[in-house]
């Protein structure tokens, strides 16, 4: 009964994971999309990563004043190319101008990063299904 519980939470979970990395994804690639020059004013660590995975913060200006946003999700540390203070192009949906995303990095269309909504949400249905199978048997 654990095994199958948990096997369908975990289906869940990673189908809604799948679904959320998607419209986070499609957030930055409407045409509503802005170009915004931010001062980076944060590069904090997420979770428990040692520092691997981090959260850059940013502020910049819109017609309506400053705005402070942060990354809408965590990247390796290393594969950013500035440190706090500096000034960065960054993408923002006007819907949600609290999120954004850094212009100019190769950080999300890539071949692997475009198929990641896919594999989880695959993932999440082999999950669900093992379990709804063993609950059936």
């Amino acid at each position: 009964m654990v095994i199958t519980l948990t096997l369908i939470s975990v289906g869940v979970i990673l189908i809604i994971m799948g679904i959320l990395r998607q419209h986070y994804s499609n957030l930055f690639t409407s045409a509503d999309v802005c170009r915004y020059e931010a001062l980076v004013t944060d590069i904090k660590d997420s979770v428990q990563t040692n520092g691997d995975l981090v959260c850059p913060y940013v502020e910049y200006s819109t017609d309506n004043g400053t705005v402070k946003a942060h990354h809408y999700i965590p990247v390796f540390r290393s594969s950013l190319n500035f440190v706090r203070g500096d000034t960065i192009r960054i993408l923002v949906d006007p819907k949600h101008p609290k999120i954004f995303r850094i212009a100019d990095m190769d950080l999300y269309e890539t071949d692997s990063t475009r198929k990641i909504p896919l594999a989880l949400v695959l993932m999440g249905i082999v999950s669900l299904t093992a379990g709804l199978i063993i609950a059936c048997i």
